[in-house]
């Protein structure tokens, strides 16, 4: 059986004030250079908020992009 502060400070944690949320992602001029895939092909990404929503937009070495999602990015170069 539980005691009563135990149980009081059950109740009392999720009462707890939850950090206001963000109403807007910014992001500043950060690039990630130097990716190279699985293949060995170099990559470069950027970090952008589309949809609010954070995803990358990955070049390649020959100037074409794609916009990936985290889980894509992270799949793409494990």
């Amino acid at each position: 059986m539980k005691s009563f502060k135990t149980l009081q400070n059950e109740i009392n944690i999720g009462k707890q004030k939850r950090p206001p949320a963000s109403k807007k992602v910014q992001l500043y001029g950060s690039e990630i250079s130097g990716l190279k895939n699985a293949k060995g092909r170099p990559f470069t990404a950027k970090p952008q908020v589309s949809g609010g929503k954070l995803v990358y937009r990955v070049t390649d070495e020959f100037g074409s992009f794609t916009t990936l999602n985290l889980k894509a990015f992270a799949k793409m170069f494990a």
